[in-house]
Formats: structure tokens, sequence, C-alpha cells
């Protein structure tokens, strides 16, 4: 069952509402809703027909492939057209199948060329491997809206949300034992919607708006019906800031045609159409209730809560920012692979940067997928040529000429960093740690500081940051071997890496009366490394030339 899982296809079938919205005959902008008539469903059959081959081709490196049989089927009905698409199989390279069946459609069409969608999935899929029977799907409830836009070819809200939806076993367990795995989720949900905010500066509007998915309550038995996996609940979330969509429609465009070709977009077409895309956008996501297990060790982990967050501004601007944040709690582990004490119960950090220069960072980007490009080139090249010559040997120095210039290959991207850093520090960019916290029952840390990137500063940067340190005391103690035992070399080790903590921090109080050590470091204009005020650039080895690189051998 594991083998299957990991196989089935990756396509959203939810994509497939898609197609029939973009077979409608474009209306103006701002115009009455079209009449629904014979000769608009036969228009969106036929397009239909042309479009499941164009949007859903096999491109270079999928390993599933979706198959259609038969032709769509288009009716009028009222004020909305009545859709059957041809019945589904996805088929995968190492044999797996699944049969899908018929998605059925409505499309109702709107004013301003935009279409209501609603899509009805089979709720049972078969899954073969190689014939024979190896799983199945089955959905329990369903409910899928959209509201299309033919001109953008983009969905500009989404409502959608899939329930009681499971995965069981079709193959015979070990010792002829009926194979009991399956995975159960309770409810998937898929809710968006962007509005008009504003216009670009070519005068094509901008949109914004949030968007969000959310899984609950999934399950994984292995085949003996043992639990394995429990995840409460995984959301995900974001909102997009003026979000271009003819360029978004534009970039759609240009790959879906290289797919088709089994090509890959030039980036000299690709990257001008990214630039300027959105305006920014942020996302977090909140995993919850997490318990897994190892049946063949009996390891056992759960995890309260985790978070991910970021968010990028300001990327139509010639200043950009960024912020990246994780957030855990409720961390166990058992059999535990560190004393209880010590085990990381709380984390918190968030990172942020300032004054990005997002023209050299584009430059940067599009030089480095250029060199990529070139790269990929001259190896295809030499595959064809190594397929066109027979085995012989040859010479040495000819073997070496024939090989990839590695060298010029580093000079280049080692260039293009530079030019980026020497932009970067011209302007001042910063990186700042905002917050860093890590918690255990005995000790805990802290972590607030920011680096500034600076041209005539000694190593192109300064800035300041500020630890603090508590219960160490109190962790050397705990770690003290019992009467007449001796420590094993890890705790020696982690002993020995205290102490020196210890020596180096200042030493106070908190508000609780428990111990803290403080280390105040800064990095001068100058090159000074300071830690609470000394100047650690002699003991750092910092300042010191690097040493020549001896003759006649390479670095």
């Amino acid at each position: 069952m594991r083998h299957t899982l990991r196989r089935l296809p990756a396509r959203p079938l939810a994509a497939a509402l898609m197609l029939a919205t973009l077979a409608l005959p474009p209306a103006a902008a701002r115009a009455e809703a079209p009449p629904v008539t014979e000769d608009g469903a036969r228009a969106l059959a036929a397009a239909l027909k042309d479009g499941l081959a164009r949007w859903f081709p096999k491109s270079e490196g999928d390993a599933t492939e979706l198959r259609w049989t038969g032709e769509p089927v288009a009716t009028p009905a009222g004020d909305h057209y009545e859709v059957a698409l041809p019945a589904l199989t996805a088929v995968s390279d190492d044999g797996t199948t699944a049969d899908i069946g018929t998605i059925r459609l409505t499309v109702k069409p709107q004013d301003g060329n935009t279409h209501a969608v609603t899509a009805t999935l089979p709720d049972r899929v078969a899954i073969l491997d190689n014939g024979k029977p190896s799983a199945t799907v089955k959905l329990g409830r369903q409910r899928i809206s959209a509201l299309w836009s033919g001109a953008y070819e983009t969905a500009l809200s989404m409502d959608a949300e899939l329930g009681d939806l499971s995965v069981t076993s079709d193959r015979k367990g070990k010792k002829g034992k009926k194979d009991e795995s399956a995975l159960t989720v309770g409810a998937i949900t898929v809710a968006g919607e962007l509005k008009p905010d504003g216009s670009a500066a070519a005068g094509t509007p901008l949109w914004s708006g949030p968007g969000a998915l959310s899984i609950s309550n999934l399950r994984f038995l292995d085949e003996t019906k043992k639990e394995v996996l429990n995840l409460g609940g995984l959301t995900m979330e974001g909102t997009y800031t003026r979000v271009d969509l003819a360029r978004a429609d534009a970039m759609q465009r240009l790959t879906q045609t290289h797919a088709l070709a089994g090509t890959q977009p030039p980036a000299a077409e690709l990257i001008p159409l990214m630039q300027n895309l959105m305006g920014g956008a942020s996302g977090r996501v909140r995993l919850s209730g997490l318990t897994a297990l190892n049946p063949e060790d009996g390891t056992r982990l759960a995890l309260g809560q985790l978070v991910l967050r970021g968010s990028a501004e300001d990327l139509d601007k010639p200043m950009a920012s960024t912020t990246f944040g994780i957030e855990s709690s409720g961390l166990t582990l058992e059999p535990e692979v560190a004393p209880k004490a010590f085990m990381p119960d709380k984390l918190d950090v968030q990172i942020s940067t300032a004054k990005l220069p997002t023209a050299s960072l584009w430059r940067a980007f599009a030089d480095l997928a250029t060199l990529a490009e070139a790269q990929a080139a001259a190896g295809e090249e030499d595959e064809e040529e190594g397929e066109g010559e027979e085995d012989e040997e040859e010479g040495e120095g000819e073997e070496e000429a024939d090989l990839p210039d590695h060298g010029a290959d580093e000079a280049a991207v080692a260039a293009i960093g530079n030019r980026l850093m020497g932009a970067m520090a011209e302007v001042g960019t910063e990186l700042r740690i905002d917050r860093f916290v890590v918690n255990t029952p005995a000790t805990s840390g802290t972590v607030t500081g920011a680096m500034r990137m600076a041209a005539n500063s000694a190593f192109g940067a300064v800035g300041s940051s500020t630890v603090l340190l508590r219960g160490l005391d109190a962790a050397t103690k705990a770690m003290q071997p019992k009467p007449g035992k001796k420590a094993d070399e890890s705790t020696q080790n982690a002993l020995g890496v205290i102490a020196m903590l210890q020596a180096f921090g200042q030493a106070s109080k908190d508000d609780a009366g428990n111990d803290v050590r403080s280390y105040k470091i800064d990095v001068t204009e100058t090159g000074q490394f300071l830690l609470n005020g000394a100047d650690m650039s002699a003991m750092m080895g910092m300042g010191q030339p690097e040493p020549e690189p001896i003759q006649g051998k390479k670095r």
C-alpha cells in the first residue's frame, strides 16, 4: 500500500474544470453575459477536444500521462452548459494506472468575460498495478466551484471541499492475509479570491487577494492496521499583492508552448515576464497534532505545532524586503535521543532582509539562468558527439582538451556573485535576526542582531548581535556523572563547550534569579571582532592574509 500511495498521479483532477472555460468564445469586457445556445455548446465541445490535448501534455520529466477516451459533450441547460469530459485514465511509467472516469462540469457565462464553473469528480477511482487491483480511492463528499477569467485564463475565486477521502489497499498482504493499509482524510478545503488593486505601468490591471488550503484529520494505517501517522491539521495560507495577471497569462502560454514541444522556455523570454509579476506575497504553513510511529524500530515522534512563515514585499519597486520564520512547540521523541531536560520544547525564529536591490537581483538571476542554459547546451552537444563515435583510444592531451571548462564557469559565477554583492553593499542591504529563541526545560537562549553591508568596511559588512544563554550552570550540574562513574565522550565534549561559554560570557541574573550569560558581538568598519567589548580578532585569526598557494598545485 505504501508503494501504491507513492505512485498516485500528482496532477490535481480539479484542474480539468479550467478547460471548460477556456473554450468559451471571448466576450467584450463588462459586456452582458452571452446567451447559452446550441452553437455555443458545439463550439465548447470542439474547443475542449482540442484543449484537452494541448493543456495536459506529458512533458519531459513527467512520470504520469493523462489519457482521454472519447470526446467532450456539452449540452445547453437553461442559463448554463452541462459538460461531460471524456473518460480519464492516468498512466504512470511504472505501470500504475488510475481509472478516474468522467468529470462533469457546469459552465455558466457571466459578464466581463468571466464564467461560473462547478465540477463533480467521480466518487470512486480504481488504482491498478500492471493490470492488477492495487488500491481504491473513495470520495465521500465534494464541492468545487470557481469564477474563471477568460481573459487571463485563471481562477479569480475558488471554493472547494473534498471530504471523507480514503485510499484503501486491494493487495494481498504477507502470508496471503489481507493488506489493511489505508490513508484517510477528513477534509481538504481550498478557498481564494483575487480583486482589482490598481494598474501596472503598462495600464494592465493588478490583482490582490488571499488564498488558503487546509487538510484535516489525516491518518495512515500500515498493512497490519496499525496507525503509523496521524495529523490533526495542515493549513497553508497566503496573500498575493499587485499581481499582473496579463504577465502571468503570457508566462503560462510560453511554458505550455514549450511543454508541447518538449523543450524548456529560454531564460531570455521567461525572466522578463517574471519581473514585475507581482508586488509581493506572504505565506504561512501551520502543522498541528502530528504523531508518527516507525513500526520497524518502535520510534515515536510527536509534535504539537510547527509554523513556517515568509513574505516578500515591494518586488515591483527598486528596493524589496523579505522575512522568514519558523516556530515549533511540543516536540517529543521516544526513545529519547537526549535527556528530557535538554530537549527543545520551543523554537521561535524570524529572520528578515531589507533594502534588496531588485534590478541587481533580477540581473544576477538572468545571468545565472543564461549560464546554466549554455552549460546544458554544451552537455547536449557532447552527448551527441559521443553517440556518433565508436570506442577507441585517444591521447591524453586530446581528452583534456575535450573536457568542459569548469574553471571558466566558476569564474563566471563568481563574477555574477561579486557584482551582486557590490550592488548590495552600495545600497546598504540589511540582514536582521529579529528573533531567535530556543527553550528547553533546563536551558534557554535568545539571539537578536543585524548586519548591514558596507562597501568601505574591512569585511564588506558591519553589524552587532546580542546572545543571552540561561541555565548553563544548572546544565553543568545536571550533566555531571554519578559518583564513581565517568562521563562518556559526548558528555565530556558538551561539558567542555559549556565551560567555554561560561568563560566568555558576561555573568548576571534575570528577574527570576536564574544565571544568565550574555555575549555582545560587534563587527566594526575597521575589521574588529568585539566580544563584550574585547577585540577577539587575533584569537580568531581574522584580518590575517591568506597563505599564498603552492606553485604547481591547483587550489
